[in-house]
């Protein structure tokens, strides 16, 4: 079932993008999104999980929804991901995720509205993250 976002990631070029970018669109294909230390990124509201990294690491993205439905986070390396409109965490409705699975950590499903979603990337223990973000239905 992650057959198009392995090979998106697979992809070396993916567009770099910075902590806190705000983009036009859903990424085409995926990103590759900068992490910073969890201090340095303002994260509102909170993680809905705590870290578990010793040095955790955090990064913002944010692109507006067109269609309200399912839409499948996936990220490359070990985090936490919420989902974030208008100032409230989406709740997942489901995710996958295997720590023995190299550049595909996990896959979370959230149902989003129209309207502007902030991705927030907490808990990692990397300086960047693939993340990939499909619209399902």
């Amino acid at each position: 079932p992650l057959a198009v976002e392995a090979a998106w990631f697979a992809d070396h070029a993916l567009p770099f993008v910075p902590t806190g970018a705000k983009l036009d669109a859903i990424p085409a294909r995926g990103i590759s999104l900068e992490l910073k230390p969890a201090a340095e990124v303002r994260l509102e509201p909170p993680p809905s999980r705590g870290p578990r990294a010793e040095k955790p690491m955090s990064g913002i993205v944010s692109f507006p929804v067109s269609a309200r439905g399912t839409y499948q986070v996936t990220i490359s390396a070990d985090g936490w991901v919420d989902a974030v409109q208008e100032g409230v965490i989406a709740q997942a409705t489901s995710h996958t995720g295997n720590r023995e699975c190299v550049g595909l950590r996990k896959s979370v499903r959230f149902n989003l509205a129209q309207g502007l979603v902030a991705i927030h990337i907490s808990g990692a223990s990397t300086p960047a993250m693939r993340i990939a973000i499909r619209h399902l239905d």
